[in-house]
């Protein structure tokens, strides 16, 4: 039988990890090993796509990931000012794996040592845990033709669901823009002011905003990821984060697993820049440090009416 594998590939914004620690700590069905993002696939896409900076770039950030700290482009940490602090059954150093973190998130990156990660993992947690998983958001903007070539591979060594939560586009994004203006503001003077910039040029490549991706658009990103993934992969579950968390549980058929507690969630209810700061979401309550107020929710929503 082959091991079963859970790939949540966002929506990054969307409380992905408050829904990692439901499956991983309130209910012991999946585990990522490491850390909920790995990462990986990301940067094997700008290494097959000859974008040596690119690539560079990310590889540095995995490393950083596995030394669970926040990085940012200019190398400090002054601006967002925290280091990641996980739940510690899920943390880098967490009881579960005895897997090789030098040899992981060291060269060659390659899709083989991917699949090797997430099978030796799987033999590690298996009596514990029901399933691995990769949380990596990042792999929400992998273009369709690079999942079409992982695809036949990764299925041919597990068996694979795909868990894409969504949320509220708007809020989504605005706490996006809102992580990227506290790390430079780029002249902007309010995260508000950006956040409508990025309206006006949905496609632009902008402020580390899913960089380098083809043919990103923040308007149909959501719905981009919901329909590339369901292309390759035949077993897909879209849920909305607000409806998640009210209660709708579509959840525990698709995993044949009884999801029962959801863990804490800063997004929902929708508290603004105000929300609680519970322990191991500090990348939630730090992410939105400005107010969008009712006319400009109102006046963004009308860019995807569009």
């Amino acid at each position: 039988m082959k091991p079963k594998f859970l790939l949540c590939p966002g929506t990054g914004y969307s409380a992905t990890t408050p829904l990692y620690y439901t499956l991983a700590v309130n209910h012991k069905y999946c585990h990522g090993g490491f850390d909920k993002e790995y990462e990986l696939l990301p940067t094997l896409y700008y290494k097959k796509s000859n974008r040596l900076k690119d690539y560079l770039y990310h590889y540095k950030y995995r490393f950083r990931r596995h030394q669970n700290i926040q990085p940012f482009d200019n190398g400090t940490y002054k601006k967002y000012g925290f280091k990641r602090e996980r739940h510690p059954e899920v943390e880098y150093n967490n009881p579960y794996t005895k897997l090789d973190p030098d040899y992981y998130y060291s060269r060659p990156i390659s899709l083989e040592k991917y699949i090797k990660y997430y099978t030796e993992l799987y033999h590690d947690i298996k009596d514990i845990y029901h399933s691995v998983c990769d949380f990596t958001t990042a792999n929400g903007n992998l273009p369709l033709w690079f999942l079409q070539k992982i695809a036949p591979k990764l299925q041919e060594h597990f068996d694979i669901k795909v868990l894409i939560i969504n949320r509220d586009p708007v809020r989504r994004l605005f706490s996006e823009v809102n992580v990227r203006y506290q790390k430079d503001s780029y002249g902007f003077s309010s995260a508000t002011q950006m956040f409508f910039y990025v309206l006006d040029n949905p496609t632009g490549r902008h402020f580390g905003l899913h960089r380098q991706y083809e043919n990103f658009n923040v308007l149909s990103y959501h719905t981009d990821v919901v329909s590339n993934y369901s292309q390759v992969f035949s077993d897909v579950l879209e849920i909305s984060m607000e409806s998640f968390w009210d209660g709708e549980d579509t959840l525990s058929d698709f995993l044949g697993y009884k999801i029962e507690h959801l863990y804490n969630n800063c997004y929902h209810p929708f508290m603004g820049s105000n929300p609680p700061h519970y322990r191991y979401l500090a990348d939630q309550w730090m992410s939105d440090k400005e107010e969008l107020t009712e006319e400009d929710y109102d006046r963004a929503k009308l860019y995807w009416h569009r």
